[in-house]
């Protein structure tokens, strides 16, 4: 068979891959080869589908594989032993980078469009491109996934002295072996212009060249004009501040087992560092801006905004977001839904999901929460990793679409394959009470790979239960009571909706007292 032909070096990809069907780790069937063939030509615009030959699907689906894969790492072995990464880490690695960079490297101009992705609001090309010399480190004009996880290695797990080292040959744009203002100019312009209008307080146009002037004042220790690399990792280790930046890369890859994106997961931790109960985060699912203060009056530590409650939630307007994000200071993760019902999405609702998702990143949402399923019941591995590309760099919750999979234990190994941040679940059942066996069994199945917080039906009778049973840190409920409308004259002969809807005349809102109670009983639990 032709599989048999195959060189050691398409084993070896296969082996970073860790299976054929990498994402659930079930065997493929033709259905479902076909939908991810389709999937990867939509994102890869250079690869035509006549590309593949018209014949058998699997000798499609080889060539395919054959034609986009330009460049091949090294043996897994090799890489193990010349990184700090283990063997799972350099699968989910490859993983990522062949799906951005199908042809197994990267070139300049795809890097910096990469890495716009994570700060849209600025011009990162420059930045990005000082970046790409840094990770270049043999000048061939390309970044090889070796080139990238050997860089990745240094940042994440090399020693302090390797990072200082790395660090001073990227703000040694001559690569002389000394780092001069002019230098050290290009840096800080390109990392103001990198953060754009995000940058707070405003910065005055001559603050770059104010941090290089400070920056040689600490380094330049002979004052002859130039930084060398012995006056910069000394001047470095002294500066507390710069030691406390260092233990933060320590924390972070002691924590990630890098299956979600670095950048969101960075990301996914200061944010949730806000309104944490003692321990316990509370996330609580808001449709309108007063839902939204009286969270946050309640100590909320996360808003999930949506629209249509009734309905589990759909994607809510950007006004609703704009107007919410100017009376709130918590991180808003907004739900990414088109419709109520099912989560089998046709390929124009998954055109709407990505344009909402494109929306909502630019008008400000700290996250994002949406899900998808095969007919069978699984999480759609294709059309989620397409949507959290498209999310990068945010930090992604899974919603309550885990609820209705077939099997659990598989879809969650497939959410952490993928990279989501947390799942919001109610243990596959009527309520998250109901499931607390299912909660903790995925919790303990998880082991900190990803966040799992119990939702669905949480109140005041049932929290202390929910929590202590289950081990998790973080919570999702809504506090909601119902209100009487303003409203003096009443058409009571009239409904907007359906026999199902909220009352014309009731409506139903966060409660400050039941978010404070649900506040206060997490703290007392510890």
């Amino acid at each position: 068979m032709k599989a048999k032909n195959r060189d050691q070096s398409l084993s070896d990809s296969r082996e970073l891959d860790g299976s054929y069907d990498q994402l659930t780790g079930n065997p493929s069937t033709s259905q479902s080869k076909k939908t991810i063939k389709q999937r990867f030509l939509k994102l890869l615009p250079c690869c035509k589908p006549s590309a593949a030959p018209s014949i058998s699907q699997s000798n499609v689906e080889d060539d395919f594989e054959l034609s986009t894969v330009c460049h091949r790492p090294e043996s897994m072995d090799k890489l193990q032993e010349q990184t700090k990464f283990t063997k799972k880490e350099l699968q989910v690695l490859y993983r990522g980078f062949k799906n951005e960079c199908p042809s197994g490297v990267v070139n300049e101009e795809k890097f910096q469009t990469i890495y716009s992705q994570f700060f849209p609001q600025g011009d990162s090309s420059m930045y990005a491109h000082f970046l790409f010399e840094a990770f270049d480190t043999d000048k061939n004009g390309s970044v090889s996934f070796e080139d990238f996880v050997f860089g990745l290695s240094i940042i994440l797990r090399g020693t302090i002295n390797d990072r200082l080292n790395w660090a001073f040959n990227l703000y040694d744009l001559n690569k002389d072996g000394c780092i001069t203002k002019e230098e050290m100019l290009d840096i800080m312009k390109s990392i103001y212009d990198m953060m754009g209008k995000y940058t707070y307080p405003t910065m005055e146009d001559d603050a770059p060249r104010e941090h290089v002037e400070s920056f040689f004042q600490k380094m330049d220790r002979n004052k002859d004009g130039v930084v060398t690399i012995e006056e910069f990792i000394e001047s470095c280790k002294k500066d507390e501040n710069i030691m406390q930046s260092m233990q933060l890369f320590d924390n972070v890859a002691a924590e990630s087992t890098l299956s979600r994106d670095w950048h969101s997961r960075v990301a996914g931790q200061n944010q949730d560092c806000h309104g944490m109960a003692e321990g316990f985060l509370m996330e609580v699912c808001v449709d309108s801006v007063e839902s939204a203060i009286n969270a946050e009056r309640g100590g909320a530590g996360r808003l999930e905004l949506c629209s249509s409650l009734m309905e589990g939630g759909l994607t809510p307007s950007l006004g609703l977001l704009q107007v919410v994000k100017q009376y709130v200071k918590i991180p808003i993760y907004v739900m990414i839904r088109p419709r109520g019902g099912d989560f089998l999405y046709s390929d124009q609702e998954v055109e709407v999901m990505r344009k909402d998702i494109e929306l909502m990143k630019s008008h400000g949402a700290d996250g994002l929460v949406l899900g998808a399923l095969t007919e069978d019941g699984r999480v759609d591995a294709e059309l989620c990793m397409e949507l959290l590309a498209a999310a990068r760099p945010l930090p992604v919750t899974f919603h309550r679409a885990f609820d209705m999979v077939h099997d659990p234990v598989v879809a969650l190994e497939t959410l952490v394959s993928l990279g989501f941040h947390r799942v919001l679940t109610s243990g596959c059942d009527s309520s998250a009470l109901e499931g607390l066996p299912l909660i903790k069994r995925v919790i303990d199945q998880a082991k900190g790979r990803i966040i799992i917080m119990p939702g669905g039906g949480i109140t005041e009778r049932n929290l202390q239960r929910i929590l202590e049973g289950s081990a998790a840190q973080e919570f999702h409920c809504s506090a909601r009571s119902s209100r009487d409308s303003a409203m003096k004259f009443r058409n009571t002969g009239v409904m907007m909706g359906a026999a199902f809807s909220a009352p014309e005349f009731g409506l139903k809102v966060a409660d400050v007292s039941k978010v404070r109670t649900l506040n206060a009983i997490a703290k007392n639990i510890l």
